[in-house]
């Protein structure tokens, strides 16, 4: 199958530093998250400043909080006060701007979004209510700074640029562990495959691979292959042929003698070489070669595979990225299904020219429906 082009975030992710330091790296992207959103939150504190400063006091809210700190002040003393408003409303743009960007970015959350919402609105409040008495201490410890006196402005960014630092203090560790937490995905558990014999289990980058017997199976489906050796076959027309055959298909006329009838793949056939075109079948595991005259049947050659489940960890571990499509662990130049052999003492088969895609399409409903990515290997005696 041909490799998908990731986007710049998910090369990052993908890098060596970032994989071993996945921690660091975290805070690292939820710094420069922060910067992002610190941006419109300056503009908006220094355009509110000017706004407030030229406004009368009556013509300002007249809320519970916002009278107390004005009520019973001097000409003298409105600048200073209205501030408090530049920092309430700002910090609140930036907050929101901020909870965007880390869970897409920093965070790659996959917790309830409507908890996360809850959960965030309940740190804006505490930091909005923080800045109404922090913002106007630094405010008035930056004046007193002779050098920042003489310039209006610079005292505002340099105010306002020490308040967003210290807000770090609670705002990353609050997003991190109970704002944007990775919920683990439940694993539905496969049953034991008619065909399959459990080998062992090795670890490649973190992530649990498997090693399995099969014998020679028949699939039987829909195959198409290439007009020549360098291009490829009609992927979406064979699909589309195999999904109406099959459409009208219910287990009371049923008589293809399904191995596994949850289970269907996408056999990748002769990608691993150049001197024969390339296939691709979309079919089902059988007991018997006698089928429909519609259906193709194909010979799957027996021996030891390599196998890894398609979730969101192998996706980030192996590919950088947040979800990937189970080819990938075969066809994306690194070649993470090879490279995991070859780290413990297998190498992939040059013999037996197939990979497979495994899907349980009975949990197609489901969000993260279960599916495989499978390799022929061979001990590697070198």
């Amino acid at each position: 199958m041909p490799e998908q082009k990731r986007t710049l975030l998910e090369r990052l992710d993908g890098t060596k530093f970032a994989l071993a330091h996945a921690e660091l790296w975290k805070f690292v992207k939820a710094a420069c998250v922060g910067i992002c959103s610190a941006l419109p939150e300056m503009l908006t504190y220094l355009a509110l400043c000017a706004l407030f400063t030229r406004m009368a006091v009556t013509y300002l809210p007249d809320f519970f909080f916002f009278e107390l700190i004005i009520r019973n002040l001097d000409a003298s003393q409105y600048e200073p006060a209205v501030q408090v408003y530049a920092f309430l409303i700002s910090t609140a743009v930036g907050q929101v701007i901020g909870f965007i960007l880390a869970r897409r970015i920093a965070f790659h959350a996959n917790s309830n979004v409507a908890l996360s919402t809850f959960l965030k609105i309940i740190i804006v409040v505490f930091t909005v209510g923080v800045s109404g008495v922090l913002g106007p201490a630094i405010v008035s410890l930056v004046a007193k700074i002779a050098f920042l006196a003489k310039y209006p402005t610079l005292a505002q960014i340099v105010s306002k640029v020490a308040f967003m630092l210290s807000t770090t203090l609670w705002v990353y560790p609050s997003d991190r562990f109970i704002v944007h937490r990775q919920v683990k995905e439940k694993k539905t558990e496969r049953p034991p495959h008619p065909a399959e014999k459990f080998v062992k289990a090795i670890t490649y980058k973190g992530v649990d691979f498997e090693v399995i017997e099969r014998p020679d199976v028949l699939w039987v489906g829909c195959v198409d292959y290439a007009d020549n050796n360098t291009d490829e076959s009609d992927i979406q027309g064979t699909l589309k042929r195999f999904q109406e055959l099959v459409k009208d298909i219910t287990p009371e006329n049923d008589t293809r003698q399904l191995m596994c009838p949850d289970w269907s793949a996408a056999l990748s056939i002769n990608y691993c070489c150049d001197d024969k075109p390339c296939g691709i079948l979309f079919g089902n595991e059988t007991w018997s070669a006698r089928q429909d005259e519609r259906l193709d049947v194909f010979t799957q050659p027996g021996g030891l595979w390599l196998r890894v489940r398609n979730d969101k960890k192998a996706a980030r571990k192996l590919l950088g990225k947040r979800k990937a499509e189970p080819h990938e662990y075969f066809s994306d130049k690194r070649k993470i299904l090879s490279a995991a052999a070859e780290a413990n003492g297998y190498k992939q088969n040059p013999d037996v020219l197939v990979e497979v895609e495994y899907y349980c399409h009975a949990e197609y409903d489901k969000k993260n429906h279960t599916n495989y990515a499978y390799i022929p290997i061979i001990a590697n005696e070198t």
